[in-house]
């Protein structure tokens, strides 16, 4: 793929559960490029035409790192300027979920930050890894292991996927194949 970012054409058929759910569980694996970041990128992003529904700025270009979920996005972000290694240089875990008016980031399986907001996890027709809804705000990195989840795990479930874990016994979306994806503004490798 020569966009730099992963399409996914079944987001409609995939994001079903979680809408009727109204619930999202998104862990990921990030290895950020240390000579790009922090940029103002998208790690990833499902909205319905330009409405975000679920999407993280991994980090934005100010070392926030922003996790918008609900039609037209409650925020929950948490500022890693002081310490960039949570962004690049190196493997992390991710994990994002919001269920029932709560949403919380979790990094290398320690709750890290919380939000609020009501706003529903509505239709999908657009999913992408790796930059935001219309091919712009590219990542640059890697992703690893990107997995969603129609509920919300439990911390205990996140330490365990954090420390490698088979995800498909937690009942994960079938997205990938376990491929390693490698995303900047030459392409995409993996």
């Amino acid at each position: 793929n020569a966009d730099g970012d992963v399409n996914v054409t079944t987001a409609t058929e995939l994001f079903q559960p979680i809408e009727d759910a109204n619930k999202i569980t998104i862990s990921l694996w990030q290895y950020g490029d240390a000579a790009a970041q922090p940029k103002n990128g998208t790690i990833f992003s499902a909205s319905r035409g330009t409405a975000r529904i679920a999407q993280s700025h991994l980090p934005w270009g100010d070392g926030n790192i922003v996790w918008d979920s609900g039609n037209s996005y409650d925020r929950t972000s948490k500022s890693s300027s002081d310490d960039h290694s949570r962004f690049e240089g190196q493997w992390n875990h991710w994990v994002f979920t919001k269920e029932n008016g709560s949403a919380q980031i979790f990094y290398n399986g320690e709750l890290w930050a919380t939000g609020g907001g009501t706003r529903l996890l509505e239709t999908v027709n657009q999913f992408r890894i790796g930059s935001e809804y219309n091919s712009t705000q590219r990542y640059d990195g890697m992703i690893d292991d990107f997995t969603l989840f129609d509920r919300v795990l439990t911390p205990n479930e996140i330490q365990t996927i954090t420390n490698d874990a088979f995800l498909t016994e937690f009942g994960a979306l079938n997205l990938t194949a376990g491929s390693q994806l490698t995303l900047n503004e030459a392409g995409v490798t993996g």
